[in-house]
């Protein structure tokens, strides 16, 4: 059976940026301008890379893969 590889936390952080100016867009309110809800694209960001840590974690792959730990205890030659 072959391992899933882990999802880069650089696609997490992109889809919630996509996400968050989706939100972005949809809640925009002239009167208060574009930087009062830029919040939501900022942890819609942090969601994502979330979701990407935890789904890696899940799996045990990238830094959670059980041989690269048992490496790292030993030390690196």
């Amino acid at each position: 059976m072959k391992r899933p590889k882990p999802w880069r936390l650089e696609a997490g952080i992109a889809a919630g940026l996509v996400m968050g100016g989706l939100w972005l867009w949809i809640e925009y309110d002239p009167f208060f301008g574009i930087f009062h809800d830029l919040h939501i694209v900022v942890i819609a960001a942090a969601i994502g890379m979330a979701v990407v840590a935890i789904r890696n974690r899940h799996k045990k792959v990238g830094p959670w893969d059980p041989n690269t730990i048992a490496r790292n205890r030993k030390g690196r030659p």
